[in-house]
Order: C-alpha cells, then structure tokens, then sequence
C-alpha cells in the first residue's frame, strides 16, 4: 500500500512559535511599496503574515521583509515567498493572510526572530515586543 503524501501541519518540517509582531512588507521584484503586516507564527522555514488589504501580495511572490529592531541593535531583514493566500484566517490581525517560506535568509538572521519566539513559547507566553525582558527593550 502507498502512502499518502502529508497535509497540513503534518508536512511542517519545523516547530512553530507564537509570536505578535509589525513588521513591513515589500515585494522583492516590483518594490512596489512598504505594505505593514502582523504576524502570529514562525518557524525557521516560514512566517505567517497578515494585512487589511490583500491585493498587496498574491502566490509565489518574492518579498522582503523587516521586523524593528527589538530582537537587537540592528532589525531583522528576511526573504521569502508567498506559498498561500487567505482571507478571514485571523480577522482581528487583518482581513487577509500569507504563508511565507523562506528563502535565501541564513539561519542567523530568522533565528534573531525564532529564538525568542521558541523561549516565550516554552515559558507559556507568547512573544511579543511588550512582554521583552527590561534589559531588552
């Protein structure tokens, strides 16, 4: 008997962490505009993001994107590309949802965002810029 290929979260190759952030968005070929996203989970092969308008990115678009400097002195600059599109996923995070995977980003850099994320998790929290350690913020 043949196995089935794995759907959903059983294809996901690495942990996901909650984490409540801004960040911008640009689309990497046309640059078309800084568009503010949220995001509410990563792992070190994607972010989902989210935005009220959905006409900003559409599937397999490249895009860059930056996270404030809350992790460090410098901010977070990932790559990526646009695996799915939907709306209504998180209404209270924006109207419309984006599964990225990563791309051409070394490990480091989505780890200055991932790490803090995983240590929040595993304290029962979820990360964001408000719940940083004093010496942090």
């Amino acid at each position: 008997m043949a196995e089935k290929e794995p759907t959903g979260a059983e294809r996901r190759q690495f942990p996901r962490y909650a984490i409540l952030i801004e960040g911008e968005v640009r689309p990497a070929l046309t640059g078309t505009g800084v568009f503010r996203v949220a995001s509410s989970n990563i792992s070190l092969g994607g972010i989902v993001l989210h935005a009220v308008e959905g006409e900003i990115l559409q599937e397999n678009d490249l895009v860059d994107i930056s996270f404030p400097a809350v992790f460090s002195p410098d901010a977070v600059h990932l790559k990526g590309r646009v695996v799915w599109k939907a709306r209504n996923q998180y209404k209270h995070l924006g109207n419309w949802s984006f599964g990225i995977l990563f791309y051409g980003t070394p490990e480091s850099e989505i780890r200055r965002i991932v790490d803090p994320a995983e240590a929040a998790t595993m304290a029962g929290n979820v990360f964001s810029p408000e719940v940083l350690p004093p010496d942090r913020q």
